[in-house]
């Protein structure tokens, strides 16, 4: 191709003088050569971030055009003005930043508890006992920082610094977790009013109570008569042609009350002159006339007739309803707000031209802009302190709210109640004391503690347990009060229409809310929490060593909650965290445990009165909103039975009763229990063993799964569920065998008896005596019952089930409705339940029932616990066995290491376990599991078949899998393994430089040395401007995002700050280290030059560090000028061809 025919591969134009065609990359053929302008509009809108061809992949070259002018250094005046620019800009970048750190990070918390401290003062008319200064109470309400500093003998710096601390952990973090509790429940309550709001039963519900409008009954009448108008409609031609014609007067008037909006003269005569006509009988024949009388009776009564979809004319029915198929809508809302919405048109329409016009003005700025704009986070000065006012504005007037007016109203109760004591210590007590001669003592005691019931003593203060008494007062009676009121507002003939209607939607939607969140906040938080505690009293005997404890005045502690014991824990809030994680885990294990024997172990349908998760008919809003409160309360609290039940007795009846059998007697010292607390290394095994049971997570699911069938099997069969429980009818369980004697009941385990020819007992006790030769007969007893088929039916079936029939089901006896004893089965869930949402499959099955069967049920239960013991204990207690000599010749082989001391291991108590030897006993377990599923299993790899959900490396030979180590470390993700070694390089680099380089000289020169640690005004000076080069660096390269794909090792390493650190070192310690050394060994060693060096040689570091760092920063000062002064545009390089 010569070059007269090279076309750009975009415009298709050829190359001009002032437009020459080049070829910036490797591609060949008509596609090699385009236009620099065609290239540029191309890579404008292309939006990527590198410039490279989009077929070869080869990055364009291209070559900055300077100004011919340019001079070959840059102005010092240019640079120097540059500097002043970037300056100021990150100066004032830096304080937008730190007023909105001071503004709202650290004011918004502290103003909440400086405002929630004040109204308590109001509310108790008084400051704090223990702080009666202003400024101290403020600063830390309750705590007594007086007698906490009275003590101390320290610096004036360090009581300052103490203060500081205690400020921190008694008014800042304090207001942190209030302020994140209030964020967190404030926004779930505006979730959860969304979700009410929008839920089908709202409305409903809502109609009930204060009826439809009118108009919309009338809407609903309306559609009833048309669905009958076409009904007799399809019976004839002549009776078609009149009611086409009555359909058309009624669509008229239907038409006229969908648009009142429009125009409310018309909608008025089109209504008046409707119902003109149904008074008349105009309009409908005599059989419409009944649903007409039941409407206008019972207009007061019903919520709602039954709504019908109806088919008539196109051509009729497009004038009529404009497009519309649903005109007997329920949606109120919308038939409320259509006047509104039509009187603001105009205005909506110019907000939306105005909304368009600030959208195309702000698309200038950028996606990052509007990011910024829409949380009106602006990096100026005046945006944080105005956000700050408006916060302090929105805190005290919610805690005004939510936290005053409660207070106060539940304290006006206390007052009337403290004079009503009183009252009755003056009047009742006087006079029964008159009249009904009893021991004087009876009636000073009763006088008195009736008088301390309504004394406040001013003395001791409010504790937390009455102020929470007290607040529950104030907001019981504002609840009281809602409801009142609602009960008032609709007590009045319905439709409630006006002010009362609409103050009684605000309120229900309120009372629906709070219902819902109330529900939710049991279910998610209490519950959890509450199972968390029972979890602690259970784990005490694992972990506490002694129960009863002596305290410092002398007496006696009883300790039975884990968290009481360990000091950490006496914090309230960690301690309700870890009593809601541990709740939840409990609770979503026991979940797992459910769903795994409910989809391979049970018959289906066992537990058809526990909801499952893939249920389609879950609808978590919609019952917490439809039900009644009492009886949702009712099924919490006995759930919370059942679950009290299996915490108590299946776990802390393990532990406890372990507890007091290993125990020895008259003995000061303890045997195997309680568990030595977890310590680092334990973590660290628990780090590399929990990777490799999520890796043989379906091995372990295998064998677990095979153990809990065999369970099933055995227990079912003992108590004759089978058929029942497993779904395997079994003809010997459907009776008893009795035998001619105990002794044979007992040893007789060859004697069977005729299981074809069953009897009764009178029949087998009369052939004993008859046959001589008779051992044993086969007596039958029990019943066949309906039982569900799946775990998703109705509530309504379930009162169909569970009757006597035979075994072709025939009733055996009349079936009776059961009584309405659980929450199934109340109206609110079963008569008002709505079928066309919810997808049920109402089918039985025949099975088998013994008698006394909710005693077998408690017994099958029993039985499954001890299963549960007889698989966790030996397990646990094989691991132990396994795991201690491990840990132990770890501990002899350290112990004779010189300079290695790991106190947890080689200080241990022999005689007690430890979560180290049960993690490495797990860990053989675990991989002996691995190597009999892979080489002995009947479905192993090495047999016929092989095993599916195995995994895809076998064991070949290995009783233990030498990469554990390597399963974790490649488990890790590769920023990570960069990230750990260089915080640990930049933690080295910071503690050595600041004690090495600061502290130690430091006292040395003032002759501190006995100090451990220097704190004064100067030796923090000292180590702020040393931050500069060990903090600041350390938080910039440890948080910095790592890209690994692309880079080589060195880039990475260098990015990460394992390259920096270790040149740090290079340059302070390794010199130091190297003179220190040498000194010693020339015999010159001198204690003033081991203290000044280190010092020394960080000022050589730092100078240094200035100095490239100075030379860096001119550079690219120089490199910006250029480009903003002298660069006139780039161009592009061809690229030469390989031939």
């Amino acid at each position: 191709m010569s070059s007269t025919d090279h076309t750009c591969r975009i415009c298709r134009g050829e190359a001009t003088s002032s437009q020459p065609l080049y070829h910036p990359c490797k591609c060949r053929g008509s596609i090699k050569y385009i236009h620099q302008d065609c290239l540029m509009e191309w890579l404008k809108h292309s939006n990527k971030s590198t410039e490279k061809c989009d077929i070869c992949n080869s990055p364009y070259k291209f070559k900055i055009i300077y100004d011919p002018a340019m001079p070959q250094y840059i102005p010092l005046d240019l640079i120097w003005k540059k500097f002043l620019q970037i300056t100021s800009s990150t100066v004032f970048k830096s304080i937008s930043i730190s007023l909105y750190i001071l503004c709202i990070v650290i004011q918004v918390p502290l103003f909440w508890k400086f405002s929630g401290r004040v109204y308590t003062w109001a509310i108790d008319g008084t400051l704090p006992l223990v702080n009666q200064k202003f400024v101290d109470a403020l600063l830390f309400g309750e705590f007594d920082i007086n007698t906490y500093l009275a003590d101390k003998s320290q610096t004036p710096l360090q009581l300052s610094l103490m203060k500081l601390k205690k400020f921190f952990g008694c008014t800042y973090f304090s207001g942190v977790r209030y302020l994140f509790v209030a964020i967190v429940a404030n926004i779930a309550l505006f979730i959860e009013r969304e979700w009410v709001v929008r839920d089908e039963g709202y409305l409903k519900m809502l109609h009930k109570k204060i009826g439809k409008e009118h108009r919309a009954k009338l809407v609903d009448m309306l559609q009833n008569a048309l669905q009958g108008l076409r009904t007799d409609g399809n019976n004839g031609d002549e009776a078609a042609a009149a009611n086409l014609q009555r359909l058309e007067t009624l669509a008229t008037a239907i038409n006229d009350l969908q648009n009142e909006d429009r125009d409310m003269n018309v909608a008025a005569r089109g209504e008046a002159a409707l119902r003109r006509a149904i008074d008349q009988n105009q309009l409908f024949g005599n059989e419409q006339q009944p649903i007409l009388n039941q409407f206008e009776n019972g207009i007061g009564q019903h919520d709602a007739l039954p709504t019908h979809n109806f088919d008539a004319p196109e051509n009729l029915m497009n004038g009529v309803f404009n497009g519309r198929n649903d005109i007997g809508s329920d949606d109120e809302e919308d038939e409320e707000q259509q006047e509104e919405e039509d009187d603001d048109e105009e205005a909506a329409v110019e907000e939306d031209v105005d909304v368009a016009a600030a959208a195309a003005a702000g698309a200038d700025g950028g996606v990052v802009g509007e990011f910024l704009e829409a949380f009106g986070v602006t990096l100026t000065l005046s945006t944080p302190i105005y956000l700050m006012f408006l916060c302090n504005c929105i805190v005290a007037v919610y805690l005004f709210l939510i936290y005053l007016i409660p207070h106060m109203l539940g304290n006006t109760i206390v007052s009337i109640t403290t004079f009503l004591f009183k009252l009755i210590n003056v009047t009742l007590i006087s006079y029964i004391s008159k009249h009904i001669p009893f021991p004087t003592y009876i009636y000073e005691f009763a006088s008195s503690y009736i008088t301390s019931l309504g004394t406040f003593n001013p003395n001791k203060g409010v504790t937390l347990i009455e102020r929470i008494f007290i607040l529950g007062l104030g907001y019981g009676l504002i609840c009281t009060t809602i409801y009142r009121l609602m009960k008032f507002l609709v007590s009045g003939p319905k439709p409630i229409s006006g002010t009362p209607r609409k103050a009684f939607k605000v309120l229900f939607e309120i009372s629906s809310t709070a219902k819902v969140f109330l529900i939710f906040a049991i279910e998610i938080f209490f519950f959890p929490v509450y199972c968390g505690w029972l979890l602690d009293f259970c784990a005490a005997p694992l972990f506490v060593p002694q129960f009863i404890q002596t305290a410092e005045n002398g007496g006696k502690v009883v300790t039975f909650l884990v968290s009481s014991y360990f000091e950490m824990m006496q914090l309230p809030y960690l301690r309700v965290l870890l009593y809601w994680a541990s709740g939840t885990l409990y609770m979503l294990f026991f979940a797992l445990y459910i769903g795994m024997v409910r989809s391979t172990i049970l018959r289906p349908g066992v537990l058809f009165f526990i909801r499952c998760p893939d249920d389609p008919n879950t609808r978590l809003i919609h019952d917490a909103l439809v039900k009644p409160l009492s009886l949702q309360l009712s099924r919490i609290y006995l759930t919370a039975k059942v679950y009290s039940a299996f915490i108590i007795f299946g776990i802390g009846g393990v532990t406890w009763g372990l507890r007091y059998l290993v125990t020895p007697k008259d003995k000061d010292y303890n045997v195997f229990l309680p568990i030595q607390t977890p310590s680092y290394f334990t973590y660290l095994l628990l780090a590399i063993i929990v990777p490799t049971l999520v890796d043989s997570q379906a091995t372990v699911t295998k064998y677990v799964r095979q153990y809990w069938e065999r369970a099933f099997e055995i227990s079912s069969h003992k108590l004759r569920l089978s058929h029942f429980i497993v779904g395997k009818p079994i003809s010997s369980e459907r009776g008893y065998v009795i035998y001619r004697n105990i002794w044979l009941q007992l040893f007789g385990s060859n004697v069977q008896p005729d299981y074809t020819q069953p009897v009764t007992r009178k029949e087998a006790l009369a052939k004993f005596k008859q046959d001589p030769n008779a051992v044993a007969f086969f007596v039958p007893d029990g019943n066949y019952v309906r039982a569900p088929a799946n775990d998703t039916i109705s509530r309504k079936f379930v009162k169909k089930l569970f009757v006597a029939v035979s075994k072709d089901d025939r009733l055996l006896q009349e079936v009776k409705e059961a009584p309405k004893r659980s929450g199934y089965e109340t109206p609110t869930s079963d008569e008002d339940e709505d079928t066309t949402t919810t997808t049920t499959d109402d089918a039985y099955t025949i099975v088998y029932r013994p008698p006394n069967f909710k005693l077998r049920c408690f017994a099958l239960i029993l039985m499954l616990w001890i299963f549960a013991i007889i698989i966790i204990l030996p397990v646990l207690l094989f691991a132990v066995v396994l795991g201690r000599p491990i840990l132990r010749a770890n501990s002899i082989i350290i112990d004779q290491l010189p300079h290695i001391n790991i106190d947890e291991l080689t200080n241990m108590d022999w005689r007690l376990t430890d979560l180290a030897s049960i993690a490495i006993g797990l860990a053989v377990e675990l991989q002996a599991l691995i190597y009999y599923d892979k080489n002995f299993a009947a479905d192993a790899p090495n047999n016929a078949g092989g095993n599916e959900i195995q995994q895809a490396d076998p064991v070949r030979g290995m009783l233990l899998q030498g990469n554990l180590l390597n399963q974790a470390f490649n488990r890790l993700p590769a920023p990570v393994l960069y990230t750990l070694p260089s915080s640990m390089l930049w933690i080295m680099w910071i503690l050595t430089v600041h004690k090495l380089c600061v502290d130690q000289p430091i006292r040395y020169m003032t002759g501190n040395l006995h100090v451990e640690f220097l704190l004064n005004f100067k030796t923090l000076l000292i180590h702020f401007l040393v931050s500069f080069w060990t903090i600041l660096p350390a938080l910039v390269y440890v948080t910095r995002r790592i890209p690994v794909e692309g880079q080589t090792a060195w880039q990475t390493l260098k990015r990460c700050g394992i390259i920096p650190c270790l040149l740090n070192f290079s340059m302070v310690h390794i010199p130091a280290f190297i003179v220190l050394y040498s000194l010693k060994v020339l015999d010159k060693a001198n204690i003033s030059v081991s203290f000044y060096i280190w010092p020394v040689l960080f000022i050589c570091f730092a100078l240094v560090k200035l100095i490239t760092e100075g030379a860096k920063l001119y550079t690219n000062i120089n490199n910006q000028v250029k480009q903003e002064k002298y660069v006139k545009g780039r161009a592009i390089e061809n690229v030469e061809d390989d031939d």
